[in-house]
């Protein structure tokens, strides 16, 4: 059987129903009749919950990642070797927390130029 693996593009695109996404609802459709295997790194699904969080604030990103988990997605872990390795998790961590604070910063920043 085959195995396609969903990357959080591919999930954002049919959540903003994108150009595409009529592709990967296709593949849905096959994996809920079991003809494929479909899976997504937990990695990539938190990179949808932080794009929905950004969008549509935390309320929503809640309710739209428990229909998600309701989809015949096979959710895999990291590659055993970044489990492995604590200083490839910290640097993702950091790099997206500065990710946020740059944003927040940058919003608060167009906020006080708008009122100039």
């Amino acid at each position: 059987m085959k195995t396609y693996v969903l990357d959080a593009c591919a999930m954002l695109a049919v959540l903003s129903d994108e150009p595409g996404a009529e592709v990967i609802e296709e593949i849905y459709e096959r994996a809920n009749f079991g003809e494929i295997v479909l899976t997504m790194n937990k990695i990539n699904l938190l990179e949808v919950y932080y794009d929905l969080i950004r969008s549509y604030g935390k309320s929503r990103a809640n309710e739209v990642i428990s229909e998600i988990r309701q989809l015949p997605i096979v959710n895999t872990h990291p590659p055993a070797h970044h489990r492995q390795n604590r200083r490839f998790f910290t640097k993702l961590a950091v790099l997206c927390f500065a990710k946020f604070i740059i944003n927040l910063f940058y919003n608060i920043l167009c906020i006080f130029v708008e009122d100039m």
